[in-house]
């Protein structure tokens, strides 16, 4: 657990219950996550972070928010309840994939590789559409989106910490309505977790296929030939092989880590 006074005061509070008191070293703190990447966290937005089963949640600006999919992640080996769904959410499991591109790929761009094997040791849930702007105004109150209308139409103009706000705000009443197990948290995926849900074992330059002109991508994703220049109400496309929709369009979708500019290539 992090905490941080505007005067650079920083408490961290370890799993063994020792607290260490200091003054934070820099305007902003790496944090390296069990599950693998690298976090940062601005010192501007810092207020409290705790720690939950290995992750680095919880709270910027004053907001307890689990910060390690769209969607709600799990520690277990498989599904909770016996295998019983949780409403909306689609089970990923655990294994391995290869992320990133080939160079032969057509239209690829250079952060896309070189490509990389990943493990995914824990399945999780993830949600099988985007977060809609219904869905959001029930859990914050608000609609920022542009392109409204339609309730079912997936909520954009958030930003990186608006999307951990809303993911530990669905936490908070999930939890007090008994929706998803004790201990599980809603969170935004990983960079890896999303392209390996996206792939859902598949290997090509989409996930229903190669498609090099382009023939079949209008069955799966709203893009720019068939878009209007507009969002589109989530799910109505075809789904990838997990039951995950609008993997390659409608809207971009944050990841829980940063962005950097190439994999680290090989296994």
């Amino acid at each position: 657990k992090f905490n941080s006074e505007k005067s650079g005061l920083a408490r961290i509070t370890g799993r063994d219950g020792k607290v260490h008191e200091g003054t934070l070293a820099a305007e902003d703190i790496d944090i390296e996550l069990d599950l693998g990447p690298t976090i940062r966290i601005y010192h501007e937005h810092l207020d409290l972070v705790y720690g939950r089963e290995g992750y680095v949640p919880e709270s910027l600006a004053g907001t307890a928010i689990p910060m390690p999919a769209a969607g709600s992640a799990s520690r277990s080996a498989g599904p909770p309840r016996e295998g019983k769904p949780i409403e909306g959410l689609v089970w990923i499991p655990a294994g391995e994939f290869i992320m990133g591109s080939p160079t032969s790929e057509l239209e690829r761009d250079l952060d896309e590789g070189p490509q990389t094997k990943f493990t995914i040791t824990h399945g999780f849930w993830m949600g099988k559409c985007e977060v809609t702007q219904g869905e959001y105004e029930t859990v914050v109150g608000t609609n920022p989106s542009q392109f409204t209308g339609d309730a079912r139409r997936p909520v954009e103009k958030v930003n990186w910490y608006d999307s951990l706000k809303y993911c530990a705000r669905l936490t908070q009443l999930h939890e007090a309505a008994g929706k998803i197990p004790a201990g599980y948290v809603y969170r935004l995926p990983t960079e890896a977790e999303w392209e390996y849900a996206c792939r859902a074992g598949t290997t090509p330059r989409f996930n229903y296929g190669n498609d090099p002109i382009f023939l079949r991508v209008g069955d799966y994703a709203w893009f720019n030939g068939n878009s209007g220049s507009s969002t589109h109400p989530a799910g109505t496309k075809q789904p990838n092989a997990w039951g995950l929709f609008d993997m390659h369009g409608n809207v971009l979708e944050w990841c829980l880590d940063s962005w950097v500019g190439s994999l680290p290539g090989g296994n």
